[in-house]
């Protein structure tokens, strides 16, 4: 079911990125999809009730979808087309080559602290990525 409410987030995402992206410009729509997922994993994590937390699970997945399709995207039209390939590579070993590595840091921490309390850490990072795109230039790309 977890699955299936990430699906409905990323579809929804992918519906809202043109509008958003028309709407906010392309750099604030980055600032606003961090800053969003900070709450919605925060529900998640507090979330009382299954159904409350496969509500804000799918939320979650909208914002995370969000920003790593508008990532993706703006990174696209901002490089020349003969530099496409050797960027968005780097860039997928850059933004994937890390997932063992935070697998096992979160598999670790869930069974020390356990499973919440390491998904409340997990925000961490991502609220400090958002007050950095929030003060730095990005913010202003309309691309």
């Amino acid at each position: 079911m977890f699955f299936a409410a990430g699906a409905v987030g990323a579809l929804l995402a992918s519906v809202l990125l043109p509008v958003l992206t028309r709407f906010v410009g392309a750099g604030r729509l980055s600032a606003l999809a961090f800053t969003l997922y900070v709450p919605a994993l925060v529900a998640v994590s507090a979330a009382a009730s299954w159904l409350f937390a496969l509500a804000c699970w799918a939320v979650w997945y909208c914002t995370n979808t969000l920003a790593v399709l508008n990532g993706v995207t703006l990174r696209q039209q901002l490089t020349p087309d003969e530099l496409q390939g050797r960027v968005n590579s780097s860039a997928r070993m850059i933004a994937l080559g890390g997932t063992p590595i935070g697998a096992l840091l979160g598999g670790v921490l869930a069974e020390t602290v356990g499973v919440r309390e390491t998904q409340l850490l997990a925000i961490v990072p991502v609220a400090v990525a958002a007050l950095v795109l929030w003060w730095s230039p990005v913010r202003r790309f309309r691309v």
